[in-house]
Protein backbone atom coordinates (compact mmCIF):
# COMPACT_ATOMS: atom_id res chain seq x y z
CA UNK A 1 0.00 0.00 0.00
CA UNK A 2 2.75 2.60 0.57
CA UNK A 3 4.11 1.72 -2.67
CA UNK A 4 0.91 2.69 -4.34
CA UNK A 5 0.83 6.10 -2.08
CA UNK A 6 4.35 6.79 -2.98
CA UNK A 7 4.22 6.14 -6.94
CA UNK A 8 0.87 8.38 -6.85
CA UNK A 9 2.89 11.40 -4.97
CA UNK A 10 6.09 11.14 -7.40
CA UNK A 11 3.67 10.76 -10.24
CA UNK A 12 1.42 13.89 -9.34
CA UNK A 13 5.21 15.55 -8.78
CA UNK A 14 6.25 14.62 -12.16
CA UNK A 15 2.89 15.75 -13.49
CA UNK A 16 3.78 19.40 -12.40
CA UNK A 17 7.22 19.20 -12.96
CA UNK A 18 6.39 17.93 -16.76
CA UNK A 19 3.31 20.88 -16.90
CA UNK A 20 5.86 23.57 -15.72
CA UNK A 21 8.61 22.81 -17.86
CA UNK A 22 6.55 22.56 -20.96
CA UNK A 23 5.50 26.12 -20.24
CA UNK A 24 1.81 25.51 -19.21
CA UNK A 25 1.98 27.47 -16.02
CA UNK A 26 4.44 30.32 -16.05
CA UNK A 27 5.35 33.03 -13.56
CA UNK A 28 3.54 36.51 -13.78
CA UNK A 29 6.42 37.59 -15.63
CA UNK A 30 6.53 34.59 -18.16
CA UNK A 31 4.73 33.99 -21.41
CA UNK A 32 2.58 31.06 -21.44
CA UNK A 33 3.54 28.64 -24.64
CA UNK A 34 0.90 27.72 -27.19
CA UNK A 35 2.51 24.81 -28.39
CA UNK A 36 1.77 22.24 -25.70
CA UNK A 37 -1.66 23.01 -25.58
CA UNK A 38 -1.77 22.94 -29.67
CA UNK A 39 -0.47 19.44 -29.15
CA UNK A 40 -2.66 18.28 -26.37
CA UNK A 41 -5.64 19.40 -28.49
CA UNK A 42 -4.00 17.52 -31.70
CA UNK A 43 -3.63 14.23 -29.48
CA UNK A 44 -6.64 14.30 -28.07
CA UNK A 45 -8.29 15.04 -31.56
CA UNK A 46 -6.41 11.92 -33.26
CA UNK A 47 -7.61 9.65 -30.21
CA UNK A 48 -11.37 11.10 -30.58
CA UNK A 49 -10.80 9.97 -34.51
CA UNK A 50 -10.14 6.44 -33.47
CA UNK A 51 -12.56 6.34 -31.25
CA UNK A 52 -15.36 7.64 -33.68
CA UNK A 53 -14.09 4.56 -36.23
CA UNK A 54 -14.90 2.17 -33.86
CA UNK A 55 -18.13 3.72 -32.94
CA UNK A 56 -17.24 4.20 -29.22
CA UNK A 57 -19.83 6.75 -28.34
CA UNK A 58 -18.70 7.25 -24.55
CA UNK A 59 -14.94 6.99 -25.80
CA UNK A 60 -15.40 9.40 -28.73
CA UNK A 61 -17.69 11.87 -25.65
CA UNK A 62 -14.87 12.18 -23.50
CA UNK A 63 -12.56 13.31 -26.39
CA UNK A 64 -14.59 15.92 -27.53
CA UNK A 65 -15.23 17.15 -24.49
CA UNK A 66 -11.32 17.52 -23.68
CA UNK A 67 -10.90 19.01 -26.97
CA UNK A 68 -13.52 21.70 -25.86
CA UNK A 69 -11.64 21.90 -22.59
CA UNK A 70 -8.21 22.64 -23.79
CA UNK A 71 -9.55 25.02 -26.13
CA UNK A 72 -11.54 27.06 -24.12
CA UNK A 73 -8.07 26.26 -21.61
CA UNK A 74 -6.28 28.26 -24.84
CA UNK A 75 -8.76 31.14 -24.50
CA UNK A 76 -7.93 32.02 -21.31
CA UNK A 77 -4.36 31.15 -20.93
CA UNK A 78 -3.30 32.49 -24.45
CA UNK A 79 -5.83 34.47 -25.26
CA UNK A 80 -3.29 36.59 -28.18
CA UNK A 81 -0.07 34.99 -29.31
CA UNK A 82 2.76 37.01 -31.54
CA UNK A 83 0.13 39.42 -31.72
CA UNK A 84 -1.98 36.59 -33.25
CA UNK A 85 -5.89 36.80 -32.00
CA UNK A 86 -6.13 33.22 -30.40
CA UNK A 87 -9.17 33.81 -28.23
CA UNK A 88 -10.87 35.54 -31.12
CA UNK A 89 -10.22 32.53 -33.96
CA UNK A 90 -11.36 30.12 -31.35
CA UNK A 91 -14.67 32.04 -30.78
CA UNK A 92 -14.76 31.98 -34.73
CA UNK A 93 -13.94 28.66 -35.90
CA UNK A 94 -14.04 26.33 -33.20
CA UNK A 95 -16.48 26.63 -30.64
CA UNK A 96 -19.47 26.55 -33.72
CA UNK A 97 -18.71 22.91 -34.30
CA UNK A 98 -18.93 21.55 -30.87
CA UNK A 99 -23.10 21.63 -30.16
CA UNK A 100 -23.70 20.11 -33.57
CA UNK A 101 -21.07 17.47 -32.75
CA UNK A 102 -22.17 17.02 -29.25
CA UNK A 103 -25.26 16.67 -31.07
CA UNK A 104 -24.58 14.29 -33.32
CA UNK A 105 -22.57 11.81 -31.07
CA UNK A 106 -25.70 11.86 -28.86
CA UNK A 107 -28.27 11.16 -31.21
CA UNK A 108 -25.70 8.12 -32.80
CA UNK A 109 -25.69 9.61 -36.24
CA UNK A 110 -22.40 8.29 -37.51
CA UNK A 111 -22.38 9.91 -40.68
CA UNK A 112 -22.82 13.18 -39.01
CA UNK A 113 -20.39 12.55 -36.46
CA UNK A 114 -17.83 11.51 -38.74
CA UNK A 115 -18.83 15.17 -40.81
CA UNK A 116 -18.41 17.17 -37.47
CA UNK A 117 -15.21 15.44 -36.92
CA UNK A 118 -13.75 16.44 -40.75
CA UNK A 119 -15.02 19.67 -39.98
CA UNK A 120 -12.88 20.31 -36.44
CA UNK A 121 -9.77 19.13 -38.11
CA UNK A 122 -10.84 21.82 -41.35
CA UNK A 123 -11.39 24.69 -38.68
CA UNK A 124 -8.50 23.90 -37.28
CA UNK A 125 -6.65 24.45 -39.92
CA UNK A 126 -8.02 27.30 -40.82
CA UNK A 127 -7.12 28.88 -37.60
CA UNK A 128 -3.47 28.11 -38.60
CA UNK A 129 -4.01 29.45 -41.92
CA UNK A 130 -5.33 32.65 -40.90
CA UNK A 131 -2.44 32.84 -38.37
CA UNK A 132 0.31 32.55 -40.80
CA UNK A 133 1.43 29.26 -39.34
CA UNK A 134 -0.47 27.18 -42.42
CA UNK A 135 2.35 24.68 -42.46
CA UNK A 136 0.82 22.88 -39.32
CA UNK A 137 -2.12 20.86 -40.99
CA UNK A 138 -3.60 18.83 -39.10
CA UNK A 139 -5.21 15.41 -40.63
CA UNK A 140 -7.77 13.39 -39.55
CA UNK A 141 -6.88 10.10 -37.61
CA UNK A 142 -6.49 7.24 -40.25
CA UNK A 143 -4.44 3.71 -40.44
CA UNK A 144 -3.78 1.80 -36.70
CA UNK A 145 -3.79 3.45 -33.44
CA UNK A 146 -0.28 3.83 -32.25
CA UNK A 147 -1.86 3.94 -28.97
CA UNK A 148 -2.03 0.96 -26.53
CA UNK A 149 -5.62 1.88 -25.74
CA UNK A 150 -8.64 0.11 -26.74
CA UNK A 151 -10.91 2.31 -29.32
Amino acid sequence: MLHVMVAAVVSGMLAVMGTVSLGLIGGDDEEVELAPYMSRAQGFSQKLGFAIEARNQPLANFYLHEIEETFEEVAHEVPEHNGVPIAQYISELITPVFEPFEKALEAKDWGAVRENYVALINRCNSCHTKSEYEFIEILPASGKPPYNQKF
